[in-house]
């Protein structure tokens, strides 16, 4: 019989996309599949929708939290009803490309890895804002792209492991053992980028991971997600919880090495969080600009290109610094 994967969805005040989701996740052409819908109380008719579903597709489990605890939690609440043998995690929000599971266990068992790595595309949710147009477009720009990659993630490589994927738990496939036995959870909080410390756990946990390039989820932005909002107290909290969640990961790591191989990981996990390797700023009312993401790293002044580093379609990478090619597959500063 076929690998059974177990879909988690966390569900809240999702009424607009729920359907969605659902369908493209019950048509996968993979069929032995469980869909853990887990209502976290959002109050409107999600919930309602859900059931709809399950009582047409006994694939759709639903289970219902007292309270709103939160993705995180209710991510957990998920994992822990998870008979399969491989997890899945989608939005409630997103969209599942037709085959994705077909074609990521495929990858999965072929590798053997613990973690198999898939990649998205972005799109706008309205379809008519600028803003959000531009947000996906960067999107889809910046994401980290790979083809058929094998690593073997340890504390000697674990900085470059956590550059080498995305911090979203979606458009990735668990084996459910593997999490299992290294007791890999959320924090327990209602906390922003708890998606983050779980990629940090999960890869601190030595796994070995295949990044392919299977196209998994179609990532919906939103101006109203906690993602799309801006507003200066969100930001705040996010940025708190950030280092909550930073905190959690690194406890979880001293927790599972002796000393010297925690601090070796955890070493590297600050640097990671304290470089900010993913951003985009413009200073002096755009006059300076600087961007720095994985596959296009460039300072501008006054439209001037200071430095540029640019990663081509066969993965060399060439430098620019003031529009002058310098060494190749070697940072000029280095």
């Amino acid at each position: 019989m076929p690998a059974l994967i177990s879909v988690i969805i966390p569900v809240y005040k999702v009424e607009a996309y729920i359907a969605e989701c659902l369908d493209s996740v019950l048509s996968q052409s993979h069929r032995n599949i469980e869909v853990i819908c887990v209502d976290d109380c959002g109050g409107d008719g999600s919930l309602a929708i859900a059931e709809r579903y399950a009582e047409q597709d006994s694939r759709v489990k639903i289970i219902r939290h007292e309270h709103n605890r939160g993705v995180g939690p209710a991510r957990n609440t998920g994992m822990d009803a998870a008979k399969g043998d491989y997890i899945f995690f989608i939005d409630p929000d997103d969209i599942m490309v037709k085959a994705c599971l077909t074609n990521l266990l495929a990858e999965a068992e072929k590798s053997g890895a613990d973690v198999t790595v898939g990649t998205f595309e972005a799109f706008p949710d309205d379809p008519s804002s600028d803003a959000d147009i531009r947000r996906a477009n960067t999107s889809n720009r910046n994401r980290i792209q790979h083809k058929d990659i094998r690593f073997e993630v340890s504390e000697k490589n674990y900085f470059a492991a956590t550059n080498g994927q995305s911090f979203a738990v979606w458009a990735k496939l668990y084996r459910t053992d593997f999490l299992a036995r290294n007791k890999v959870r959320f924090i327990d909080v209602n906390f922003y980028l708890e998606d983050m410390g779980f990629c940090f756990k999960v890869t601190a946990c030595a796994p070995s991971c295949w990044l392919t390039d299977v196209l998994c989820i179609r990532y919906r932005l939103r101006g109203s997600s906690i993602t799309g909002v801006k507003l200066e107290e969100q930001e705040e909290r996010r940025r708190q919880d950030g280092w909550n969640v930073l905190e959690d990961a690194i406890a979880f790591i001293r927790s599972k090495y002796e000393a010297i191989i925690a601090e070796a990981y955890v070493e590297q996990l600050y640097a990671k969080a304290s470089l900010n390797s993913y951003f985009e700023k413009s200073y002096c009312n755009g006059l300076l600009n600087i961007v720095w993401i994985p596959h296009s790293k460039k300072i501008s002044f006054f439209g001037l290109h200071l430095y540029r580093e640019k990663v081509k379609k066969d993965g060399t990478k060439v430098y620019k610094v003031l529009g002058i090619p310098v060494w190749k597959n070697r940072h000029p500063f280095a």
